[in-house]
């Protein structure tokens, strides 16, 4: 049985252009100017090369996925959509997870994208959009569990480098018992090959892996206040440049109008995802 594969934490950062202009038409590579007679929604909007959205992606279906040079999946959907909005072209850039956050600290793209979550710790060092949707955290493996921590007490338990709550999770279960991964392809090659025997992953990872690989079985964290990432949605933002204060208003903005209009319901639901999770509100 083959896994659908998902690019790996560990692969060097490969620069893939996808032109978007914003309002409709095409363009080159590079190119900065925008369609004539696009009007944005918010003029002036501040992004470090002017008349373009550089875009920092890691790609994590189902939050964002890559095919040949274009990228999709929810999040790609929706930063697309925002960039249209304003005007914007759209330049994005595959990078590797550990490097994510660091790029948009160093300038070398405007925002992040790739199922970023709403931390109290990263909204001190970025600019983090309001919630674009809801997830929360769930196990997969390939003999059904109940969804709680208890049920996993002396079981081999995996997560990925990078999670927010990894800290929590090998605190609750014993470092001895927590496996951290890279990435989700090794992850689940050794639950398949019974190295592992529950994984722990975003809800909406879990989900579209077991269901893409016959044979896994995805289950919600039952609520428990030793996995404090159990007892809440967690959201899903842009990961913005502190200093692009205009470009973070103005992208807070379009997204509200979008989950207003049901475009991000529309999204969640082509990918597979509860439409009622649009939104949400970060801690």
């Amino acid at each position: 049985m083959k896994f659908i594969r998902k690019v790996s934490a560990l692969v060097p950062a490969v620069l893939l252009i996808a032109g978007l202009t914003g309002c409709g038409g095409g363009a080159d590579a590079g190119a900065v100017a925008t369609t004539a007679g696009c009007t944005p929604a918010h003029p002036g909007v501040q992004t470090i090369n002017p008349g373009v959205l550089d875009v920092s992606v890691y790609v994590s279906p189902p939050y964002s996925t890559q095919s040949g040079n274009d990228f999709g999946g929810i999040d790609g959907a929706i930063i697309k959509k925002l960039a249209e909005m304003e005007c914007l072209t759209i330049k994005e850039q595959a990078v590797a997870g550990a490097g994510l956050i660091a790029g948009i600290q160093a300038k070398r793209a405007d925002l992040a994208i790739g199922g970023v979550k709403y931390t109290a710790q990263r909204a001190e060092t970025l600019a983090l959009s309001s919630a674009m949707y809801q997830d929360g955290v769930a196990f997969i493996a390939k003999n059904a569990v109940d969804g709680s921590l208890a049920a996993l007490t002396g079981k081999s338990v995996g997560v990925l480098q990078g999670y927010f709550f990894v800290g929590d999770l090998t605190k609750a279960l014993g470092a001895d018992h927590v496996k951290i991964y890279q990435d989700v392809d090794s992850m689940l090659a050794d639950i398949r090959n019974g190295r592992l025997d529950v994984g722990t992953l975003d809800n909406a990872t879990a989900t579209y892996f077991a269901k893409a690989n016959p044979g896994l079985t995805s289950t919600p964290v039952q609520s428990t206040p030793a996995l404090p990432a159990s007892e809440q949605k967690n959201t899903v933002v842009l990961a913005i440049n502190k200093d692009l204060t205009s470009l973070n208003e103005a992208l807070s903005a379009d997204i509200a109008t979008l989950i207003k209009d049901g475009y991000i319901s529309g999204v969640l639901k082509d990918n597979g995802m509860d439409p009622a999770l649009a939104g949400g509100t970060n801690h």
